[in-house]
């Protein structure tokens, strides 16, 4: 699913014909540029994309096409500290940089438009809130399904009692090859987002993972296979 971005555009004054400055960072064949948060930005009017960072050097001069930009750099800290961006696209699909990505932009004081997943774990999640909080500035994940006019019908609906008390949700990924962990780092953080859209935070959870009916071991943990996010 490609990415969508709405910019909150002042109304009045020199504000309205400001551009934001925008970086994107990558990381090609090591998570990518996921569902086109790097060339989202060229079709809004607003922003301008300024600089493109990935550590490979043939990936970044394909995504320099891409995004028609001539500054490229190997290392986003690099980047980030010339450019001084004002929105930053943090575009890999593979959670293992985004901590580290994510709080860098927030010292650079620059907003983050972050693929999903968020992180590895909580605490990954609590210190990008955190910090984004001490400087006031915006972490925006890359769920933007739950802004569509649809989810929107459906919450009035809903909320307007017209189905009923809500009992019970279900969600199911692709179930292809890719399956399981799989599956749910790729799609399930969408399906349980919008569960939270639908019925608010929860209170407790549990899960049980099987594999042919039994609880699964180390033996049935299987190596994923490789994704392109494009």
């Amino acid at each position: 699913m490609a990415a969508t971005v709405a910019l909150a555009i002042p109304t009045s004054g020199s504000a309205r014909t400001r551009k934001y400055r925008v970086a994107v960072i990558g990381r090609t064949d090591r998570g990518d540029y996921g569902h086109g948060l790097d060339e989202v930005w060229n079709d809004i009017e607003q922003a301008q994309v300024v600089a493109v960072a990935d550590e490979d050097a043939k990936g970044r001069a394909k995504a320099a096409k891409r995004l028609k930009v001539e500054k490229t750099y190997a290392d986003y800290g690099e980047m980030l500290r010339k450019e001084r961006p004002d929105i930053v696209s943090v575009a890999p699909r593979w959670t293992d940089c985004h901590r580290d990505m994510v709080l860098a932009c927030a010292e650079a004081g620059a907003h983050v438009f972050l693929e999903k997943p968020m992180g590895r774990t909580l605490r990954e999640a609590d210190e990008m809130i955190t910090a984004f909080e001490k400087k006031n500035l915006k972490l925006a994940i890359a769920h933007q399904r739950r802004y569509s006019p649809t989810m929107q019908r459906i919450q009035e609906i809903i909320a307007g009692g017209k189905l009923g008390d809500l009992l019970e949700l279900r969600a199911r990924g692709k179930e292809d090859k890719r399956g399981a962990g799989f599956d749910l780092m790729c799609l399930g953080t969408h399906t349980m987002d919008l569960m939270r859209l639908i019925a608010g935070d929860p209170l407790w959870c549990f899960a049980e993972v099987r594999q042919k009916g039994r609880p699964v071991t180390k033996k049935d943990v299987l190596e994923a296979g490789k994704v392109t996010g494009r």
